[in-house]
């Protein structure tokens, strides 16, 4: 990881104009979701996202807009909430370990049905 490397430098990613489709086809991520991945050697969240929270909402809770929250506890494990962006969890994913670097924040992601793919992006992308 990137020691200089703050989630304040996400506020900067605007928009998704570039998309990078991970190789599973049906999810494309954004400049910011990359930067993150590339910044925190977390691509692991990206192949997360494609092959575990993605088809499992596709079965269970089919919608066009997912709201991710991605919270890193003290023991470095961490839990994957999804919802619907108000009061209902469609649901949580726990990890059992993470080198992922803020603990006991928050880092918000929104997951949209583009038609053909579904976007990965930080909120400020959407």
């Amino acid at each position: 990881m990137n020691k200089n490397f703050s989630l304040d430098e996400l506020n900067h990613f605007t928009d998704s104009d570039i998309v990078f489709q991970h190789w599973n086809s049906q999810l494309c991520y954004t400049e910011g979701v990359r930067h993150l991945a590339n910044k925190t050697d977390s691509y692991w969240l990206i192949d997360e996202m494609a092959f575990v929270i993605l088809p499992r909402l596709l079965k269970e809770h089919k919608d066009s807009f997912y709201s991710i929250e991605l919270f890193v506890k003290s023991d470095q494990s961490a839990v994957i909430s999804v919802s619907d962006g108000n009061d209902t969890i469609y649901l949580r994913h726990p990890i059992k370990w993470t080198a992922f670097p803020f603990v006991e924040k928050s880092v918000k992601f929104y997951l949209c049905d583009s038609g053909s793919y579904y976007h990965f992006m930080l909120p400020s992308e959407y």
